[in-house]
């Protein structure tokens, strides 16, 4: 019954239909006899979506992020000033992202069903949770820090500096935001491991990545490994911009 890990986990149904096939060789006839997850329309079509449709618009939405990556690299006008380092980062951590998703969306049945009789996970898909989360949360912390050097441009005094002090003082400012933008997103991935790899006397919330599906496996491990974090961003960053507009 492992097959259906993944379903079940994808519409939450715990319907189970009995199907019968007449199957015939060699002049014999015997009937083969399977069970099979009962699924409504609307399931049907939420599991379409996330297994073709959605992966299939992440890898268009990839083709136009290179492309706009290539440009930036084409360009030394482009990539010169620190903005545009920041987009760069940030386009690729997006693209690390896309990729990862449409990854674990195309293969999601063999990824989950690939699991060990000993365990109750699949290790390989537990890896790509771990990977799909770091280049997310990746990915919007660089959104943060684009939106705060956006912010910090409009907001700061005019000085006349040298150029000189301008490309120092440009790479302190990236190598600042790069300790925020990634050693944050690996602090919250570190924590995510030890608490996924607790013992079963363990009773607090899991990510339970590789159980039901490659990603998150409940609401309460999604909300606190992935959304609240997320969360607590927007809103200190929202709070920084009301408090100095």
């Amino acid at each position: 019954l492992k097959v259906f890990f993944f379903i079940a986990g994808l519409n939450q149904s715990k319907n189970f239909c009995l199907a019968f096939t007449e199957l015939s060789a060699d002049g014999q006839f015997w009937t083969q006899n399977s069970v099979e997850l009962c699924v409504t329309e609307e399931q049907e079509i939420r599991i379409q979506l996330f297994t073709e449709l959605y992966p299939i618009c992440c890898t268009i939405s990839n083709f136009f992020l290179l492309l706009t990556f290539i440009s930036y690299v084409l360009s030394p006008k482009l990539r010169s000033p620190l903005f545009g380092k920041i987009i760069m980062i940030f386009i690729f951590c997006l693209f690390l992202a896309y990729a990862s998703i449409s990854i674990v969306s195309f293969g999601h049945v063999e990824l989950v069903n690939q699991r060990p009789p000993d365990l109750n996970y699949s290790p390989m898909c537990r890896v790509l949770g771990f990977v799909l989360q770091f280049t997310y949360l990746q990915a919007f912390f660089w959104m943060n820090v684009l939106s705060y050097d956006i912010y910090r441009a409009f907001c700061k005094e005019v000085r006349l500096i040298s150029v000189a002090n301008k490309e120092r003082d440009d790479i302190r400012k990236l190598l600042f935001y790069t300790m925020y933008a990634s050693g944050a997103p690996m602090i919250i991935i570190i924590l995510s491991v030890v608490v996924e790899y607790q013992p079963s006397t363990y009773s607090g919330p899991r990510p339970q990545f590789g159980v039901t599906k490659c990603f998150f496996g409940n609401d309460l491990g999604s909300f606190i490994f992935f959304h609240l974090p997320l969360l607590v961003i927007q809103v200190r960053f929202v709070f920084i911009f009301y408090s100095h507009s």
